[in-house]
């Protein structure tokens, strides 16, 4: 008797194999009796699943994720989300666009937290002294900045950190209504609210 492996290498790949009945113990025992040698996945494995045969074309839940085997092809469809996991992920999101930088008159600006906090000190100088005048490090070198350039670089991170709270703020409206139900979904309506 054949069982049915269903397994996510540590690569991030999604993959299915057959075992022999008995062969379901230690990992590495699976190595010895893996029936299509030449898709062996590297160990460990993030996730795996040993399956009732024959599951050739059965649809699996394995909790992580919902596989549907279609005419030998794996299609992953997603777990459903409660609304909490998308509002969470919708923040993380948000958050990782707001710290990922942003492009500034050529200017490569990082926007983390701390970077956010430098550019609103610097900001505060030069709003005090005109004739204030700093070199400024971006991602891709450095840069000679006089008041009004640093006046003008402040405006561009905070309205690239409000854009990404805007859209988070929509897009969690979408979901609250039902809008957006799947983390896909989530990722897709933040783009779009941002205009990126």
């Amino acid at each position: 008797m054949m069982y049915c492996i269903i397994y996510e290498a540590k690569g991030g790949g999604l993959g299915r194999t057959h075992i022999a009945a008995g062969s379901a113990g230690a990992a590495e025992t699976l190595v010895y009796e893996w029936a299509d040698a030449g898709k062996l996945p590297s160990l460990p494995w993030l996730n795996h699943m040993v399956v009732e045969p024959d599951a050739e074309a059965a649809t699996c839940d394995l909790g992580w994720l919902t596989v549907d085997w279609d005419a030998g092809k794996s299609m992953v469809a997603e777990p459903s989300a409660t609304t909490d996991e998308l509002i969470a992920g919708l923040a993380s999101i948000r958050f990782e666009a707001e710290t990922g930088g942003v492009t500034v008159s050529g200017m490569e600006i990082m926007t983390d937290r701390e970077s956010q906090a430098k550019i609103l000190a610097v900001r505060v100088k030069a709003a005090a002294d005109p004739d204030f005048s700093t070199t400024w490090k971006a991602l891709n070198g450095w840069f000679a900045l006089n008041a009004a350039t640093i006046v003008a670089l402040s405006d561009a991170v905070l309205a690239h950190v409000a854009a990404c709270f805007q859209a988070e703020e929509a897009v969690a409206a979408a979901i609250d209504a039902g809008e957006v139900t799947t983390r896909a979904g989530v990722d897709a309506a933040f783009v779009a609210a941002r205009g990126a």
